[in-house]
C-alpha cells in the first residue's frame, strides 16, 4: 500500500509527531471496508531473524496495519522488533501500528529499576520462623505455613514460586522497604527450598519471627519460556515507594516515554493492553491475593469496594492524560472481569469473538452488546476490533488455536462489518501459493486480492428482526416485577431501587413475554445512576437470561445514558417466556422502554461495492435481495483454493440467497451504488 506523495514531502520536511494525526490512519475512515490488519504473527517473523525488512515488510503490506511486541515485557527478545515496527510506520504512515503490551504483569528482569518490591501483587505470605543467614546458592527457609507456597507454577506447570523475603515491621506486617527476591525450588511441609538473590536482589539477612515470605502473584510465563511475569498492583491501596509512588505512577512513567519525541516507539500509534482486567482472580485455597501489602489476603476488595478495579480506572486515567488525545489506547474488553475504562479507552479488543472457547458462538448477545457498548462509550476517536480466534484448553501449557468451520469464520468477519469494528486475527488460514502468512478471502475479494474492495457502507446495518412488529406494544411496564424491589413510573420509565438499604444489587423479572415463533429478540432500554463508591466511568455490569436455574445469563452494561441492550433467544417453544435481570450495584436505575420481536436476529449491510449478511439462528435464513437491495444484483467472488471456493465460487445470486444456520456471506455487486442511505429502525 502506498502512502501520499504530499505525506512523504511532509515526513521529509519536519517532525515526526506532528505529520502523522490519527485522522490519516486509513482503518478509521468510512472507506474501503473491509477494515483488516495483521495481528501478532507480524511480530513472531520480525523476530525469527529470517527476513530483512524488505522482505517482512513486503510480506506485511497486503492489508492495513500491523500489531504486535516491541517490548520484553513478556518476550525478551521482542525488544528487537523495534526498527522493523518503526520503518514500516514512516514507510506506510495511513497504516496502523500498534504496541501489544501486556496490561496484567511483566518479565522480572525487564527495566523494573524503579519498581518497588511492595509494587507488586502478592499472595497471601507467611511468617519465617528460623533465622535466615545473608548467603548466594540455595537455602532452606523456614515458615509458619507451608501451604502458602507452590511448585508447579506457570503456563506450563513446571516452575516454582517467585517469593519476596522481606524484614517484618513491630506489626508483624511486611516491610517492603528490606526485601530479597528469591526462587522456590521445592517445598516439603514448612521447608521452602530457595534459590537466593534473584532478579538484581542481593542476599540480606533475616531474624526468626521478624521477616515474612509471600509468593508473587503471577501471569506466564509466554509460549517462548522465561521467568513468571509479576502482577501489577493496580489496587488504590497499593504501598508506596520511598517517594510515595505507587505501582500505576511507575508503570505510567515508564511505559510513556517510549512514545516520546524521540522515544524508540515514537512514530507508533499507540497500543493495546492485554489481559487487563478490573476485578482479581478467585484463587484456589490458600492462594488468595493480598493487594494492600500487609501479608493478608484481600482480592482487592476493602469493605465491599473493588479497590483494585478502582485504581485500574484511575491509572488509566493518568495513563491517557500523560500520553495525551493523539494516542490510540485500547485494552482487552471480551469478559465480564475485563477494565472498564470507559470513557478513557479509545476501545477494546475482543480476543476472540464472542469470547475465546465459543466455538458454537452461544454469546451472540454478550457479544454484540460489549462492542456496542463501548463503541458509544469511549474515547473519541472510538472504535473496537475483533481478534479472530477461538481456544481448546489444554491440561498443561495454554490452550491451542482452534479450527472451526468457514461458516464460523464468515459469521464473525460478517458480524464486524455490522458493527462497524475492524478485524484482525490470530487464526489464520492456510496460506496460498508463494504467501508466507495466509490472509482470509473475505477480506480482499477472494483471488482479486483487492484490499477495501467493499467501499463505502451505504448505511448502518439493519437488525431485521428490530424492523418487525413490537409484540409488547409499548406495553412492558406491568411485565416488570421484583421481590424486595421497589418499582414506580418516574416520568415515561420505570424507576427500580432496592427496598432493603443493605442490599448490593438490583434484581427483576420481566414476566410474560409472548413468543410465537422459535426465535425472540429482546430489547431493554435503560440507564442508571452510577455506584456511588465508584468513578462515574465505571459502569454497571448487567446480567439477563431465561428465569431459570440453569439458563444462561448474558451481559451488558448500563450507566447515566440510556443503552439498548439486545438478548437473542433462538430455539424457543411455548407461548411465553420469563427473563432475570441483575444489575450490579443498589442505586436506582430506569427502564426507558422494553421491545419483543418473534424473528431471528439476522443482519445485512450494504456497501457502496457489495453487501454482508449474517444469521445467528438455529434455523436456515433467508434474505430477499430483492427488497432489500432494489435494483442491485450480486454475486460470489472466488475463492482461494485453500479456503472455501464452494461457498466462494464466483457464481451468481438471485433475487433471494439462504444463509445456513450461524453463517455469514460476502457478497459483490455488479454494479456500484452510490450515496448512503438512511433507513430508520424501531427502537
Amino acid at each position: 500500500m502506498r502512502r501520499s506523495g504530499l505525506l512523504c514531502i511532509l515526513l521529509a520536511a519536519t517532525g515526526w509527531a506532528q505529520l502523522v494525526p490519527l485522522s490519516q490512519v486509513q482503518i478509521l475512515g468510512n472507506n474501503n471496508w473491509p477494515h483488516a490488519y495483521f495481528f501478532r504473527n507480524s511480530e513472531s517473523l520480525a523476530a525469527s531473524g529470517k527476513y530483512t525488512y524488505a522482505q517482512w515488510a513486503a510480506i506485511f503490506d497486503q492489508l492495513m496495519g500491523i500489531e504486535g511486541k516491541c517490548l520484553g515485557e513478556e518476550i525478551p527478545n521482542r525488544i528487537q522488533n523495534i526498527p522493523f515496527f518503526t520503518q514500516f510506520k514512516k514507510d506506510h504512515p495511513d497504516q496502523l501500528v500498534l504496541l501489544h503490551f501486556n496490561g496484567k504483569g511483566r518479565e522480572p528482569l525487564f527495566d523494573t529499576s524503579q519498581f518497588f518490591p511492595g509494587h507488586w501483587l502478592y499472595f497471601q505470605g507467611s511468617s519465617v520462623t528460623a533465622d535466615v543467614p545473608a548467603q548466594q546458592g540455595t537455602t532452606a527457609i523456614q515458615v509458619a505455613n507451608g501451604t502458602y507456597f507452590k511448585m508447579g507454577q506457570g503456563v506450563y506447570k513446571d516452575t516454582g514460586d517467585d517469593i519476596a523475603l522481606c524484614a517484618a515491621n513491630s506489626n508483624g506486617t511486611p516491610n517492603w522497604n528490606q526485601c530479597e527476591q528469591v526462587k522456590l525450588l521445592s517445598v516439603t511441609s514448612n521447608t521452602l527450598q530457595v534459590q537466593r538473590g534473584q532478579y538484581g536482589t542481593t542476599p540480606l539477612s533475616f531474624t526468626a519471627g521478624h521477616a515474612w515470605a509471600a509468593a508473587h502473584y503471577y501471569d506466564g510465563p509466554s509460549s517462548d519460556g522465561g521467568d513468571l511475569l509479576w502482577g501489577y498492583n493496580y489496587s488504590t491501596t497499593c504501598p508506596r515507594d520511598s517517594q510515595g509512588r505507587s505501582c500505576s505512577d511507575v508503570l505510567k512513567e515508564n511505559l510513556a516515554q517510549h512514545f516520546d519525541p524521540g522515544g524508540d516507539l515514537e512514530v507508533l500509534d499507540g497500543l493495546e493492553f492485554d489481559v487487563m482486567f478490573d476485578t482479581l482472580p478467585s484463587i484456589p485455597k490458600y492462594r488468595n491475593i493480598d493487594a494492600d501489602g500487609d501479608g493478608q489476603p484481600d482480592g482487592g476488595i476493602f469493605n465491599g469496594v473493588n479497590q483494585f478495579g478502582i485504581g485500574m480506572i484511575e491509572f488509566c486515567q493518568s495513563f491517557r492524560q500523560r500520553m495525551g488525545p493523539n494516542r490510540f489506547i485500547l485494552a482487552d474488553g471480551q469478559e465480564q472481569t475485563n477494565q472498564r475504562a470507559f470513557g478513557i479507552m479509545n476501545g477494546v479488543e475482543s480476543e476472540g469473538w464472542p469470547v475465546l472457547n465459543d466455538l458454537t458462538i452461544q454469546d451472540w448477545s454478550g457479544g454484540t452488546n460489549r462492542l456496542n457498548f463501548w463503541a458509544a462509550n469511549s474515547f473519541s476517536p472510538a472504535w473496537n476490533y475483533i481478534n479472530h480466534k477461538f481456544t481448546t484448553p489444554q491440561t498443561n501449557g495454554p490452550g491451542t488455536i482452534a479450527q472451526v468451520p468457514f461458516s464460523i469464520d464468515r459469521l464473525v468477519f460478517a458480524v464486524a462489518m455490522m458493527l462497524n469494528d475492524p478485524v484482525t486475527f490470530s487464526l489464520t488460514p492456510t496460506p496460498e501459493t508463494g504467501q508466507a502468512v495466509g490472509i482470509w478471502d473475505e477480506f480482499v475479494m477472494g483471488v482479486a486480492h483487492k484490499i477495501g474492495w467493499l467501499g463505502q457502507p451505504l448505511g448502518p446495518a439493519r437488525r431485521l428482526a428490530l424492523e418487525q412488529p413490537d409484540l409488547l406494544a409499548g406495553k412492558w411496564s406491568s411485565l416488570v416485577v421484583g421481590s424486595g424491589m421497589t418499582i414506580a413510573p418516574d416520568g415515561n420509565s420505570l424507576k427500580i431501587f432496592p427496598t432493603a438499604s443493605t442490599a448490593t444489587q438490583i434484581q427483576f423479572q420481566v414476566q410474560n413475554v409472548p413468543t410465537p415463533g422459535p426465535d425472540l429478540l429482546l430489547t431493554l432500554r435503560a440507564h442508571a445512576q452510577p455506584r456511588s463508591a465508584y468513578p462515574s466511568s465505571d459502569a454497571r455490569l448487567l446480567l439477563l437470561g431465561q428465569a431459570s436455574s440453569t439458563a444462561t445469563q448474558f451481559m451488558s452494561f448500563v450507566n447515566s445514558t440510556s443503552f439498548a441492550s439486545t438478548f437473542y433467544f433462538p430455539g424457543q417453544s411455548g407461548s411465553t417466556l420469563n427473563f432475570q435481570a441483575t444489575l450490579e450495584g443498589s442505586e436506582p436505575m430506569w427502564i426507558d422502554s422494553i421491545s419483543a420481536y418473534a424473528y431471528p436476529d439476522a443482519m445485512v449491510r450494504q456497501f457502496e461495492n457489495g453487501i454482508v449478511m449474517v444469521n445467528p439462528a438455529l434455523q436456515p435464513f433467508t434474505f430477499n435481495l430483492s427488497a432489500l437491495a432494489p435494483r442491485r444484483a450480486f454475486h460470489r467472488f472466488q475463492g482461494s483454493p485453500h479456503q472455501d471456493p464452494q461457498t466462494n465460487d464466483g457464481s451468481s445470486v438471485g433475487a433471494s440467497v439462504t444463509l445456513a444456520s450461524k453463517d455469514g456471506l460476502f457478497l459483490v455487486s455488479l454494479q456500484p451504488a452510490s450515496g448512503p442511505k438512511k433507513r430508520r429502525q424501531r427502537p
